[in-house]
């Protein structure tokens, strides 16, 4: 079985290549291909330094340590954390309300709207990737390992994974730990918002 680094922040990757202009650090993010999805390749290539700057999201990246041995640069997987409030639909119970904000279901008279979240903004594993050596598991353990030490910090509940509506993504995240709590509206089609208790 092929050995994969634990993920590394972009950020590390920016200040090593810095010197070494803008080209090589295109080659490397272009080592990750994602046939499946489009868009989740495109924002490691075209979005995720741009993020990193402006303070928008965190990227954390898999690299394949036998060819990183050898000085190549293949990104196996990566993950994209960032904040988000999550906005609970009118229709969710005040005894929902108050398990999600953990304290109120009311405030003022007021149903509880608004929960901050962690996102999982982005996640995939490279189409040369075997399941054995790198599963959906693993990125989601390794992203919730390090929501963790923020937590510490500054407090959190929630996990926050926005997908499409399909049946075999959300099959994957309730295997997961994830919960539906929400749809959300998208220019080209529907999301569904799930969420998991951080530390379950």
């Amino acid at each position: 079985m092929r050995n994969y680094s634990n993920n590394t922040h972009l950020a590390q990757i920016l200040n090593q290549f810095l010197s070494r202009g803008q080209n090589k650090l295109n080659d490397i993010l272009s080592s990750f291909v994602c046939a499946d999805n489009a868009d989740i390749a495109n924002f490691l290539h075209e979005k995720a330094i741009k993020y990193e700057h402006l303070g928008k999201a965190r990227t954390y990246l898999f690299f394949d340590e036998e060819k990183l041995e050898r000085g190549t640069f293949v990104i196996v997987g990566y993950f994209s954390l960032a904040l988000k409030t999550l906005i609970l639909p009118e229709n969710t119970s005040t005894s929902r309300r108050k398990v999600i904000d953990g304290f109120y279901g009311k405030l003022h008279g007021h149903p509880i709207r608004e929960v901050s979240c962690y996102l999982i903004g982005q996640m995939a594993k490279n189409s040369s990737v075997d399941k054995a050596s790198l599963s959906g598991k693993d990125l989601i353990e390794n992203a919730l390992a390090t929501i963790i030490p923020a937590t510490e910090i500054v407090g959190g509940r929630w996990v926050l994974i926005e997908c499409q509506n399909t049946g075999k993504l959300i099959s994957f995240y309730k295997e997961n730990g994830f919960e539906y709590v929400a749809r959300e509206p998208d220019e080209q089609e529907e999301m569904v918002q799930m969420i998991r208790r951080i530390g379950q």
